[in-house]
């Protein structure tokens, strides 16, 4: 998946997202809380209800399954996102904020904590995306992988602006030798981790 580099990137094809037009429109609204989003459980994982879902291979598990949790979270990152947007045009200015998400899994509540971000108004350019089981990844992992490039390519279509670069790494330490100054992923302001933390 690799080959020997520390990151491969997912660049992703918005001609690929299930529901066409209309049923992406519809669905980014569920994600940014305009309209109901329906969640079902499937073998332990929270899915995007619908045999039409442009993200129905995306889900959520541990913690952030708990319906007493995730919302609390994700409107409490973006409310400071928000906050930090106004009062100074946040940290990363013209370029985009730069989000990493160690641990994303299947990658659902990454998906739908980016779009409330750009609900708020704020343009990400660069999505990190940190998980062990990227290394060797499953049939279900890739199609989790692809599902959310492909997203990623058509909301960016939907606002018209530039799709955020989306980087895969197989472990915190490839990370690690990318993140320092002059590197592919410095910059980064939003960390996520279980907990979410911004760097100054």
């Amino acid at each position: 998946l690799f080959d020997g580099r520390p990151f491969r990137m997912a660049r992703g094809r918005a001609a690929r997202v299930r529901g066409g037009r209309e049923g992406a429109r519809l669905a980014r609204a569920q994600l940014r809380g305009k309209q109901a989003i329906e969640l079902v459980d499937r073998a332990g994982l929270l899915h995007h209800a619908g045999p039409l879902s442009p993200f129905g291979g995306l889900g959520i598990s541990g913690i952030l399954a708990h319906t007493s949790i995730r919302p609390r979270l994700r409107d409490f990152v973006v409310d400071r996102m928000r906050e930090m947007a106004r009062a100074t045009y946040g940290l990363w200015g013209a370029e985009g904020l730069r989000y990493a998400s160690v641990g994303s899994g299947e990658l659902l509540f990454d998906l739908e904590l980016l779009e409330r971000i750009r609900a708020a108004g704020i343009y990400v350019s660069q999505v990190c995306l940190i998980d062990l089981q990227y290394k060797q990844p499953t049939a279900f992992t890739k199609q989790a992988l692809r599902e959310f490039a492909d997203w990623q390519r058509a909301t960016a279509q939907m606002s018209q602006e530039p799709p955020a670069e989306i980087l895969v790494f197989g472990s915190i330490e490839d990370y690690k030798g990318v993140v320092q100054q002059g590197g592919r992923a410095a910059g980064c302001r939003l960390f996520f981790a279980l907990y979410c933390s911004i760097s100054g």
